[in-house]
């Protein structure tokens, strides 16, 4: 049976002109029911639910109009731009390129051991930070070593189990790159001359943190090009800026007056040679890259495998990770799945633990036989066992 709106009073009534709760409450979703709601007259709202038979209306009550439920009033505070009338839909994805629910699903019941093993290692070392840095000097090389870099691994890895958990394997390659950087740091800095390195470090950084800060300062002969640069971006330096940019660098500078840091400043000077900018903070110590340092720790066969691997991910310099060409036809690369699922999972575990073990040797060595066993009880069988994982290609034509 056809329900019908009265507009008249706001309630509903049958083309036969008899009432029927049952009918109606079949078919009243079946109304337009937000547009005749809003049309229902104050008078009638107070009314009994519909039953078998339908009351008349209830009279009006006569009185002052209250400005909540005055028509005109209730129009005039409700009153918004079109443009937040709007109904906002969010876009839906290509589901060949990036299908989130299913590689998601997918991760989670077939690799979710592997995830969790990871979330263990991030939880571990989240609380190993804290831990040795009790236990330490609490000089500037512990500083570097523990809330730094150390942090700085345990980031990286929590980062690359949050993207392997969403099929992201692509993208934690270079999680997995800024993992290994790190652990070489660490390493590195932990053979010898430790407190020298550190100082470096952090000398290293006060010079490029006052490069920043000059740029912002008029004058300057850093700040001619890069103020121009950002007024030609839309992004002018407003005199809030200058002024901390201006407390920031006297800082720096009185820093690196002290004598220690000054010889180092002008030690790093010297070897800049005259070029725009400072070489790395390690060249000064000797070490003239990334791969002499990982040398010199015996992370050659990673640096090889792992790094340069990263760095095409990084450059985009590998277009075998987005397209595939064959028999004239353009293949595209799904951007979530889980091919390369194992390495970055195998590496990042690898370095973890090499990692907090060194850490565990420096700082807290009687905690050493503790780590072996949990290690051994808690990690050791999914690392060692990785399951076989086969892609199903599915081709969608463009």
């Amino acid at each position: 049976m056809a329900v019908a709106p009265d507009r008249r009073v706001g309630q509903y009534w049958t083309r036969n002109g008899t009432a029927e709760a049952d009918a109606l409450t079949r078919t009243r979703s079946a109304v337009d029911s937000v547009d005749y709601v809003r049309r229902i007259n104050a008078a009638f709202i107070s009314a009994r639910p519909v039953a078998r038979c339908t009351p008349p209306p209830m009279l009006e009550i006569a009185g002052i109009r209250l400005c909540g439920i005055c028509r005109q009033c209730f129009r005039w505070r409700c009153r918004r731009s079109g443009e937040d009338m709007l109904i906002r839909v969010p876009e839906n994805e290509f589901k060949p390129l990036v299908d989130r629910d299913k590689i998601t699903a997918d991760i989670k019941e077939h690799l979710g051991p592997w995830t969790s093993l990871l979330r263990d290692l991030v939880s571990y070392g989240s609380n190993l930070i804290p831990r040795c840095y009790s236990s330490s000097e609490k000089n500037l090389k512990d500083a570097v070593l523990l809330p730094i870099l150390l942090r700085q691994a345990v980031a990286m890895l929590d980062g690359i189990e949050l993207l392997l958990t969403s099929g992201a394997t692509h993208a934690a390659n270079l999680q997995m790159r800024a993992l290994f950087e790190a652990s070489v740091y660490i390493d590195w800095i932990l053979l010898g001359d430790s407190e020298r390195k550190a100082e470096y470090y952090y000398v290293h950084n006060l010079r490029r943190k006052r490069v920043w800060a000059r740029r912002t300062q008029s004058g300057s002969p850093e700040s001619q090009e890069f103020i121009a640069m950002m007024n030609k971006s839309g992004v002018p330096i407003d005199d809030k800026l200058r002024e901390a940019s201006k407390n920031e660098l006297q800082e720096i500078d009185r820093i690196l007056s002290q004598p220690k840091f000054a010889v180092i400043s002008n030690d790093i000077e010297k070897h800049r040679g005259g070029k725009r900018f400072d070489p790395p903070w390690y060249f000064p110590l000797g070490e003239r890259s990334l791969l002499t340092m990982a040398r010199t720790v015996d992370k050659t066969s990673q640096y090889v495998l792992l790094y340069s691997g990263a760095s095409e991910v990084m450059h985009v310099s590998n277009y075998g990770h987005h397209v595939r060409f064959r028999r004239g036809e353009v293949i595209f690369q799904p951007i979530r799945s889980v091919e390369g699922f194992e390495n970055v999972f195998r590496f990042s575990t690898i370095n973890a633990l090499l990692t907090f073990r060194r850490i565990l040797d420096q700082y807290r060595p009687g905690e050493l036989p503790a780590f072996r066993r949990k290690y051994m009880e808690k990690w050791q069988r999914e690392f060692i066992s990785f399951p076989q994982i086969t892609v199903k290609v599915e081709t969608t034509r463009i």
